[in-house]
């Protein structure tokens, strides 16, 4: 049983590099993003004036830079840096064989829906139909699933976490 445990620890901590690169990745993107819609911004968003549809491009523009979109963008950035320092502290632990805590997981796993749901929600006047809103939402499936698989090994072992696990030949 512990030598399955040692296999399931192993993917769990392959899933959590996974994850690690995810998140800063995103983070990254996020912080960039931010960047350059501050910059349109004050610049008045001249680069999309006179073009067709630049219009509605500015009205979707302002409804991301409202102040509730940025604190929660910031917040994002924040707790996305202090999951990836958890993942790194349980990737350090997993490689001395010792099952981590399940909280980072759990909190990655609430924080992409609850992400998801906000994007939803605040989806603006966007009401179209099409391929673009099917691969969207692929996307978070698979982007859920990378993050749901960490939690699916780590529930399967029973040794309690902050144990370390005894190989058994």
């Amino acid at each position: 049983m512990k030598a399955n445990e040692s296999i399931l620890l192993k993917k769990t901590k392959t899933w959590t590099t996974v994850n690690i690169v995810l998140l800063i990745i995103g983070t990254v993107i996020s912080i960039f993003s931010m960047i350059s819609l501050m910059s349109m911004r004050a610049s008045g968003y001249a680069m999309f004036r006179g073009l067709p549809g630049g219009e509605e491009m500015i009205d979707l523009l302002e409804q991301s830079i409202s102040p509730v979109s940025i604190a929660i963008t910031v917040i994002l950035i924040a707790v996305n840096i202090a999951l990836v320092v958890w993942f790194f502290k349980c990737n350090g632990r997993m490689k001395q064989n010792i099952v981590p805590e399940k909280l980072p997981y759990y909190i990655n796993v609430g924080l992409f829906l609850l992400n998801q749901i906000y994007s939803l929600v605040s989806g603006g006047t966007q009401n179209n139909v099409s391929s673009g809103i099917i691969i969207t939402v692929v996307l978070a499936l698979v982007f859920l699933w990378i993050r749901i698989m960490p939690l699916v090994h780590l529930r399967r072992i029973t040794t309690k976490p902050g144990e370390q696990i005894q190989e058994i030949e």
